[in-house]
This record gives structure tokens, C-alpha cells and sequence, in this order.
């Protein structure tokens, strides 16, 4: 029974990983259950077996990626340690999960642009982007005397960690060198530089005096 078990886990994950690759390649619109199918290397009743539509397929699809990610953002949230640290332990891992999963911007964006609701709706089931983490920001940036709102706080973070994998061949073209890995390097660079561009960016002092530092 317990060989059973594993064997139906590791085929579930044998598809979500298949049905990644393939909304990269159509979007959730234009994937249909066959092209997964083939991509797992099985036929389309087996899929049907353990996914009954691609809807149940993508949602399981969006989980897969966020299910181990977000508990750790809901246990460092209420940890006492001070709130620059938890934006750099949230860069770090953010990064790291993007750079397994460097598909995963660009494909959110084509959603979004496709059909908005259902990003929407994920993000809201899982609490990302919710109005409990907008009120902890707020009351993060109260406390250190910062006029910037939670949502320009938010906007930042996110667009300054998405960016380079929105637009890698540009990124890896024009910003990167002939290293081994070099994006990758260049990301694991980039996390002190945005959480000192956040730090810096909450700090409330007037621009022109910020200027005359």
C-alpha cells in the first residue's frame, strides 16, 4: 500500500512538472489535456485519472509552487526579529524559488494578461498580496517612521525581484559577464542590492537632503 502511495506521488509530480512546461509554452488557454499528456509521456485517460480537468490541473499546478513557500512567509511575518531582516530573508528565498521555477514571472504575467480573475483568485486562496500582509507592513513601516504606504512598499519588492526574469535575455545580453552561471550569479548579487534599495527607500528623509548625502 505505502509503494502505492509513492508511486501515485511521484506521477502526480511527473505531471505538474509536464503541465509547467507546457503552460510556459501555451498559456493556461491554449494548453489542452493532450499536450500534457504527451509531455508526461502517457496517454490522456491516465491523466484524466488523476486530474479530471485542466483546471483542477492548473490550480494544482500554482500550488505545487507555493504550498512549501508560504508557511515559512507566514512563520518569519510573526517572528520577533527586526523587520529588515525579514525582507532579506524574504528576497532570499523569493529569488531562490524564481530561480528554480524561471518560468514562473512570465507566466503569471501572461495570465494575468489572458484572464486576470483566475491569477487573482489563486492569489487570494493562498493569501498572497492579501490585505492581512498589507496591514503587517503598514504597521512595520509605522514603527520605523515611514511615510511610504504597505502597497508602494509591496510594488517594490516584488517588481524589483521579478524584473530580471521578465527580461532575462535582456538582463543576461547587457547586465551579465561570460561567468559560468552567470545569471544566476547575478542574481544571488542582486538580493543585498534590493534589500539596501528597500531599506533606503522607507527611510523618512526628504529627497533632496537624500540627494545631498
Amino acid at each position: 500500500m505505502m509503494q502505492k502511495q509513492e508511486d501515485v506521488m511521484d506521477k502526480d509530480q511527473l505531471i505538474l512538472e509536464a503541465a509547467k512546461r507546457v503552460y510556459v509554452r501555451k498559456g493556461m488557454d491554449g494548453a489542452v489535456m493532450q499536450d500534457i499528456a504527451d509531455e508526461a509521456g502517457m496517454s490522456r485517460t491516465a491523466l484524466h485519472y488523476y486530474f479530471r480537468n485542466k483546471k483542477k490541473l492548473f490550480d494544482a499546478v500554482f500550488d505545487d509552487l507555493f504550498d512549501h513557500f508560504l508557511p515559512e512567509v507566514e512563520e518569519i511575518i510573526y517572528s520577533d526579529i527586526p523587520f529588515r531582516n525579514k525582507v532579506a530573508w524574504f528576497v532570499d528565498h523569493y529569488l531562490d524559488l524564481l530561480k528554480e521555477n524561471p518560468y514562473l514571472p512570465n507566466f503569471v504575467m501572461n495570465e494575468l494578461n489572458k484572464n486576470p480573475l483566475r491569477i487573482i483568485e489563486r492569489f487570494s486562496l493562498k493569501g498572497l498580496l492579501s490585505d492581512h500582509m498589507r496591514d503587517w507592513i503598514q504597521k512595520e513601516l509605522h514603527s520605523l517612521n515611514s511615510r511610504v504606504s504597505a502597497s508602494q512598499f509591496m510594488a517594490n519588492l516584488i517588481s524589483l525581484c521579478i524584473f530580471p526574469f521578465i527580461a532575462r535575455p535582456l538582463v543576461e545580453e547587457f547586465f551579465t559577464d561570460d561567468r559560468p552561471k552567470a545569471f544566476e550569479c547575478f542574481i544571488d548579487e542582486r538580493k543585498q542590492i534590493i534589500v539596501e534599495t528597500l531599506m533606503v527607500s522607507i527611510r523618512d528623509v526628504p529627497l533632496q537632503e537624500f540627494l545631498n548625502h
